[in-house]
């Protein structure tokens, strides 16, 4: 009899028009939105290439010109355009990889550019798009991620929100049911097979989506299942809530409305009074004011810089040891240069320090808050964790940000010590610049969130149904059973 009711199911969807416009917009829209994303990425990663093939060029350049003039086959009067100087080599970049999977989400990709200049004239950090239309930033970009978690659930809604209703108030239900099974039980066979069936379009849509990127060799097995199965948790979500919705209702323009509401509240409403939450509790200084402290620091500093070069220098005395100075004495004016431009750094870093750090922990704070609230909405946990996956997260990129600083701090270090020692650049120091290197993240917090999240409004949703179901024996509040009892004459 279960058999009957699954093969019943299938041949209604299979030969239902609404199922496959459905399954065709999903296809069309996540696949049109696929091939943008990766479009952009392509043309992301050819500039980044090529800023790394100018970047070797140079660096091949000074290189070969600082071993002719150590042989002795060239010479220069200055140390500004010496290779044994600093000027030549002070200027490098870091480069975000962007994994193959970026195609999924935009992330934060149109926050934070992916390649960022390094010097040692000033501290690097992680800088955003200044030239982006803020038109599209407010209101998000197209990618496959917003078509899944936003547009998925709309589409199962419209199909699901009066599939006991609509029997009911067309009487169908007394003639599908006429056979000895549990109404609940029939009805659960059905959305579950339409759940099947929405899964494997999504399952399909995917494997279609990463051969036209050219992007299936980076989605492992293991990848695939994970997408697979946090999808499911997602879906099943949205079945389940439309389920609980007719089973309780028995009006299909009521089901309608409180989908409707629900998928606003958790849509908009939720993640605006997360964000307003956090900002409330733990407001920042914007970032104009932070500049503007760090303006104000960099003039004066600038305007103390022969006293700063004074003090750094009796604190540290073992700088000025030199055993070459006699021989570079020429050179006095290029590394006094040098010497209160690192000093007149150092006393920026050191004044904007608790600036800096009240403005980080309150971020921090806002971010906290934010984790612990998301778990309220299964759309905001659901976009976080497909922005994980696509390793354009906001962790990702504050991990990019923070090696970037340390990057900086250390690139800079490496030209101070050498002019407060009074060293030119020979070819050996060269295999000991510092080198960017991110380090991977192996812990996806988002994801884990995510499928917690799912896990736990799906067994409620669940229990609830089932609650239901045995309360009142499948009925609405109003209507009566889904089977009506025969009147008597």
């Amino acid at each position: 009899m279960l058999r009957l009711f699954i093969r019943f199911e299938l041949r209604s969807q299979l030969r239902d028009i609404r199922f496959y416009l459905a399954a065709l917009a999903f296809f069309g829209l996540f696949l049109a939105a696929a091939i943008h994303q990766q479009k952009t990425l392509d043309a992301t990663r050819a500039q980044i290439a090529t800023s790394q093939a100018e970047r070797r060029e140079t660096f091949e350049k000074n290189h070969e010109a600082l071993l002719a003039v150590e042989r002795g086959e060239e010479s220069y009067d200055s140390l500004w355009d010496d290779p044994r100087g600093y000027y030549l080599w002070h200027k490098t970049a870091a480069d975000y990889p962007l994994p193959p999977q970026a195609f999924l989400s935009i992330g934060q990709r149109d926050l934070f550019a992916p390649t960022n200049g390094i010097g040692i004239y000033s501290d690097a950090q992680a800088g955003g798009n200044p030239i982006a239309n803020p038109v599209p930033l407010s209101f998000g970009g197209f990618d496959p991620a917003f078509v899944f978690v936003f547009l998925l659930p709309l589409l199962i809604l419209a199909g699901n929100y009066h599939t006991i209703s609509r029997d009911r108030e067309s009487g169908v239900a007394a003639l599908l049911y006429s056979q000895p099974i549990d109404p609940l039980r029939g009805y659960a066979l059905r959305a579950l097979t339409r759940f099947a069936l929405y899964l494997v379009v999504v399952g399909a849509t995917l494997l279609v989506t990463a051969v036209a990127t050219g992007t299936l060799g980076a989605f492992s097995p293991k990848l695939l299942l994970g997408l697979l199965f946090g999808a499911g948790l997602y879906m099943g979500f949205w079945f389940l809530l439309a389920f609980w919705v007719d089973l309780r209702s028995g009006d299909s323009q009521r089901n309608a409305l409180v989908l409707l509401t629900a998928y606003l509240l958790l849509a908009v409403l939720v993640p605006t009074g997360v964000s307003s939450a956090a900002e409330f509790l733990f407001p920042t200084p914007t970032r104009i004011t932070l500049v503007s402290q760090a303006r104000t620091a960099a003039a004066e500093a600038q305007k103390r810089g022969d006293e700063l070069l004074a003090d750094y220098l009796r604190d540290h005395p073992q700088l000025t040891q030199d055993p070459n100075a006699s021989a570079e004495s020429a050179h006095a004016g290029f590394f006094t240069y040098y010497q209160r431009m690192f000093a007149a750094n150092r006393a920026v870093a050191h004044d904007m320090e608790p600036a800096r750090a009240q403005f980080d922990e309150r971020l921090a704070r806002q971010r906290r808050i934010e984790a612990m609230l998301s778990v309220l909405s299964p759309i905001v946990v659901a976009r976080a964790s497909l922005d994980e996956v696509a390793g354009v997260s906001d962790s990702h990129f504050r991990s990019y940000a923070r090696t970037i600083a340390q990057f900086s701090h250390d690139w800079r270090e490496f030209f101070a010590a050498k002019a407060f020692r009074q060293e030119l650049i020979g070819s050996a120091d060269l295999a000991t610049l510092p080198q960017f290197q991110l380090p991977t993240m192996r812990v996806l917090p988002a994801s884990w969130i995510a499928v917690g999240t799912l896990l736990c409004a799906n067994v409620l949703l669940l229990f609830a149904i089932l609650w239901r179901g045995r309360r009142k024996g499948a009925q609405g509040p109003d209507a009566g059973s889904i089977v009506p009892e025969p009147k008597e004459v």
